[in-house]
């Protein structure tokens, strides 16, 4: 999910050379949905303009990431089910890992996000 300063300072740059709501919305969405909160709060706070705009935004992006979860947790129990048919696989053990790491991964931003309202 976390991208580099780089790319943060570049999406920055886009957000605040928008010149309209809807690029605006576009930029914010994509800065909260790919970075690290510790690097756009304080800066979409202390914008009135942003801040107001951060109810929905907020809104939108935590219902995508609800549904992202849904997903990853349909897949955990599809692969529990697999194991249980054909027995151990590592492969499947493995990916099993992955998704769990994905789904903490996916509380945390959320936990990060509500933060913001």
């Amino acid at each position: 999910m976390s991208k580099s300063k780089e790319e943060f300072d570049k999406a920055l740059l886009h957000l605040k050379s928008s010149n309209t709501e809807d690029e605006i919305l576009s930029h914010i969405t994509f800065i909260i949905k790919g970075f690290n909160i510790s690097l756009y709060k304080d800066i979409l706070l202390s914008n009135p303009y942003y801040k107001d705009l951060l109810k929905d935004i907020v809104k939108d992006v935590l219902f995508d990431l609800k549904k992202l979860k849904r997903v990853v947790e349909e897949e955990i129990l599809s692969i529990d089910d697999v194991l249980k048919k054909e027995g151990y696989s590592i492969k499947l053990r493995e990916l099993k890992g992955d998704c769990l790491s994905l789904s903490y991964e996916i509380d945390n931003k959320i936990l990060d996000i509500k933060s913001l309202i």
